[in-house]
């Protein structure tokens, strides 16, 4: 253990705060591949799951999908604000470090965003490096999803979501890209320039075909994303009869002000446990693991830590 100890410390820069990544030398060649990683989501349980009265009860599942340079436990925190009683919460931690929020600020951040070379943003689809970092951050959540419900007890409720800013904008695509799991989402603050329907209203109609309700909000001065990004996709859902809802609204900036708070919580209360809990399409069934290493059994969730701030 010492001297795996004093390796480490002979990796750490000296003199301080570690610099920010230069670049690369004449002559270098970047290409993506994609790599399997340890991901790591929070799950906030009701107060009284593990009471045995409630045993054999089952939760809807609400999804929180936290911002750009955030974390699973600052946006999860707004559980208690969104109410924990008969919800089970699951905020999972984007795969990337935002290093601007690690080396800067001295905090941890994630983002679904990897740093990559500007070179492999260019690229188009159809190049062999072209890495759909969309459907990867989706289809890891969609993970988390599958993961949860073979460790508690998840009703078969499709589940709702509430996303912040790049959470709204993959609250949105996760929707996109796995509409037969989610019922409603609560898209706050959000970006949507990459809606590009390879036929007109194509993303419009999976929505419609599978019964999902989009509520969006966004705050007229918004100094981190223009409001024109939901008004444009609000006048999409306007065009082809999405159903859903929309407000601008006239106060605050990027952040959810307290009577936002509470139009967001009653929201997922609503379709969680009130007037429109009743849904007569239900989550799919859970496939087997494909490679079960361990028994996997019902479990408290682990503990937040105190040093991450809301």
């Amino acid at each position: 253990m010492v001297a795996l100890l004093l390796g480490l410390q002979a990796c750490r820069p000296q003199g301080g705060r570690p610099e920010a990544p230069k670049e690369p030398p004449a002559g270098t060649h970047f290409h993506a591949l994609p790599q399997t990683q340890l991901g790591i989501y929070a799950v906030m349980l009701p107060p009284d799951y593990d009471a045995p009265a409630n045993r054999d009860k089952t939760y809807p599942l609400v999804l929180i999908v936290h911002g750009h340079g955030s974390t699973e436990i600052r946006h999860g925190q707004l559980a208690d604000t969104f109410g924990r009683k008969d919800v089970i919460y699951l905020a999972p931690r984007a795969p990337y470090p935002h290093e601007r929020v690690f080396i800067e600020l001295d905090t941890p951040g994630w983002t679904a965003m990897p740093t990559v070379p500007e070179q492999l943003w260019e690229i188009d689809e159809d190049h062999p490096d072209y890495i759909d970092v969309d459907r990867l951050y989706t289809d890891w959540i969609f993970s988390t999803i599958q993961d949860v419900r073979r460790r508690y007890r998840v009703s078969d409720q499709r589940l709702v979501i509430y996303g912040h800013s790049q959470g709204a904008t993959y609250a949105h695509l996760f929707a996109l890209h796995h509409p037969e799991l989610v019922k409603a989402y609560f898209a706050f603050a959000g970006y949507y320039e990459f809606i590009k329907d390879k036929t007109p209203g194509e993303a419009a109609e999976t929505l419609k075909r599978n019964d999902v309700f989009p509520s969006l909000l966004h705050n007229r001065l918004d100094p981190m994303v223009d409001v024109s990004e939901t008004t444009r996709l609000a006048a999409y859902f306007e065009q082809y009869a999405v159903g859903h809802e929309s407000l601008l609204s006239e106060t605050g900036d990027h952040y959810l002000t307290d009577d936002e708070r509470t139009r967001a919580a009653t929201f997922i209360r609503d379709w969680c446990c009130g007037a429109h809990a009743s849904d007569k399409r239900t989550l799919p069934p859970l496939q087997p693991q494909s490679e079960p290493d361990t028994e996997v059994t019902d479990q408290a969730a682990p503990t937040a830590s105190a040093s991450d701030p809301p």
